[in-house]
């Protein structure tokens, strides 16, 4: 096959120098951002415009007031709130200090919460006021301290506070609210007696955030990631963004416990003098609305989102010809949906086109993107300025050829430092080669053409995404098999209209008498309790043994073609019997 020299530098990666890779903190260069765009919006939320100048001020004084509650550098503090201001406001004045921010999902379950505080040995967490219930046993069998409380309507505008504070449910009775818990508004006024917010000794290499990922393994493992990740990423994105201006603004639909929502959708576009349009969910008729009132010039989603747009007719009428740039990551985008989306913005006076990320947690989030012209079909694109991207052979670090399927490896400045506490998992996944740079070995499956171009092909790992979300099978498994009705379980994911993939369970029981709704109720609560609300399974089916593979392994591949027969033909009747 004969390789040209241009196909042999893609193939490793993307050369395109960029100007600066920022050895110092996150804060710091949002800093000079904002001191350079004083009067443009940082961002928008719910009725509210601030900007970059009163933005700055929030940070130094939420750092202050984490001097005050005794945070120092080196610190962990876990932030367990959705898409608000005061996640952002949190993210950069601990960054200011020194701190490291810990982002989980807002909807952890408690168990989970002492998991991640534990792991992270946080003493220090912010969390929603109807989530308090959650921490009722963190008390005692973790190191937390301190819980600051907030609301997601604390920085609505007024119209918005007040049809919002309907909705929130508000749990005021856990009994500890004393010494270890503050209200966002108290926390604040605690720092103003606090002369400095900032920490001059921190550099690009300090660690700046841990975020939480399933890895090759499926097992959930802290993603050590530090402040040269983060400002190494907003280079390489805004170098490929070309028509990017400061004061354009995004609209996400990706939560900030996530690489790409927190990397990109964030530090990206505050760092470079954009505008983050925050909502507090993902509602799509809400996210709707505001493509119409807001008018981004960026849109950034997973692709159940984008399928849920076309869906509603309030886009009917929309027109898109503002747009400067539709990007989708977080989960491979389906060919069809694509196509159909950019028939939609064609449709609507727009000229961009979908612009596919891939990435993982393990780089903060995109390391590969679609090109603006010249994409291929069924590509993710080609590596951001200064990652490498190969293919070897799986379980090995023997680098394949073109067009030959394999384990995708990436190399470059947003590549992790290492998984929290866990030297093993750390050396299975970053492994030195013989070219000497050190590869993270992603446990995915996909190929490099002769052009440079990188095609995912699926998961090692047994994933499942619903909502956008990830749920890792092993880790739902894990919690029913200590449930006392379960004896094994297998968990798959099967299609859904509106998640993309819901949670079936297949159980095989203790005891076969309690093969009844009502045990699949108790299962299901149990689920309830310890796992987050898109990893529940939505079906439970018990069944008496399950099928293997040929070295006696369950195999979870017939039980997906089984459920898709079953669906079939359930489907089949449903159609006959309307005729």
């Amino acid at each position: 096959m004969g390789k040209s020299k241009k196909a042999a530098s893609q193939l490793t990666a993307n050369k395109v120098s960029i100007k600066k890779s920022f050895d110092e903190s996150m804060y710091h260069v949002l800093e000079k951002t904002a001191n350079k765009y004083e009067e443009l919006f940082a961002y928008t939320y719910m009725g509210t415009s601030t900007t970059y100048k009163k933005f700055l001020k929030q940070i130094n004084d939420c750092a202050k007031a984490l001097k005050a509650l005794g945070v120092r550098k080196g610190d962990r503090v876990t932030v367990c709130l959705p898409d608000i201001p005061q996640a952002v406001i949190m993210l950069y004045a601990l960054n200011a200090i020194g701190a490291v921010s810990c982002f989980i999902p807002p909807l952890s379950a408690e168990n989970e919460i002492n998991f991640y505080l534990t792991d992270s040995k946080s003493s220090v967490c912010i969390a929603l006021d109807d989530n308090i219930g959650r921490f009722s046993s963190a008390w005692e069998i973790t190191r937390l301290k301190k819980l600051i409380v907030t609301r997601a309507s604390e920085m609505m505008g007024l119209g918005h506070k007040i049809k919002y504070r309907i909705s929130e449910i508000r749990s005021f009775e856990y009994s500890s609210t004393g010494d270890n818990i503050i209200y966002w508004n108290d926390f604040l006024k605690s720092g103003e007696s606090v002369d400095d917010s900032s920490n001059d000794n921190c550099s690009g290499d300090d660690l700046a955030c841990i975020l939480y990922s399933g890895g090759a393994t499926g097992q959930t493992k802290g993603v050590m990631l530090s402040n040269k990740n983060f400002n190494s990423l907003s280079r390489q994105i805004i170098f490929v963004m070309k028509e990017f201006k400061p004061g354009d603004r995004m609209l996400s639909s990706v939560p900030y416990f996530k690489g790409l929502g927190l990397g990109f959708c964030v530090h990206t576009i505050l760092t470079n003098g954009g505008c983050c349009i925050i909502l507090p969910d993902y509602e799509p008729t809400r996210f709707a609305s505001y493509i119409l009132k807001s008018k981004p010039e960026y849109l950034v989603g997973l692709p159940n989102l984008l399928d849920n747009l076309l869906r509603l007719p309030i886009l009917d009428d929309a027109e898109l010809s503002g747009l400067k740039g539709v990007f989708c990551s977080g989960d491979h985008l389906p060919k069809e949906l694509k196509k159909r989306f950019e028939y939609f913005l064609t449709d609507h006076n727009s000229t961009v086109t979908v612009r596919e990320g891939y990435g993982t947690t393990e780089c903060i989030a995109v390391c590969c993107m679609t090109p603006e012209k010249n994409q291929k079909e069924g590509s993710i694109g080609t590596p951001l300025p200064k990652m490498y991207c190969k293919i070897v052979k799986p379980g090995t670090i023997k680098p394949c050829g073109y067009g030959v399927e394999g384990e995708i490896c990436i190399s470059g400045p947003t590549v992790m430092s290492g998984y929290l506490g866990k030297k093993d998992e750390t050396a299975d996944t970053l492994k030195r080669h013989k070219d000497n740079k050190l590869w993270l070995h992603t446990g995915d499956l996909g190929m490099i053409d002769s052009d440079g171009y990188l095609f995912f092909r699926h998961r090692i790992k047994r994933l499942i995404v619903s909502y956008g979300y990830s749920i890792y099978a092993s880790q739902v498994e894990k919690t029913l098999c200590q449930n006392n009705f379960v004896k094994m379980c297998a968990v798959i994911g099967i299609p859904d209209k509106k998640a993309r993939q819901l949670v079936k369970a297949f159980i095989v029981l203790k005891d076969n008498s309690n093969n009844n709704d009502d045990t699949k109720k108790k299962i299901i609560d149990y689920c309830n309790a310890n796992l987050t609300k898109y990893a529940t399974p939505k079906e439970i089916e018990f069944i008496d043994d399950f099928p293997k593979t040929l070295n006696g392994s369950i195999d979870y591949r017939e039980l997906e073609r089984r459920e898709a027969l079953a669906r079939e033909e359930k489907e089949g009747v449903q159609r006959f019997g309307k005729n």
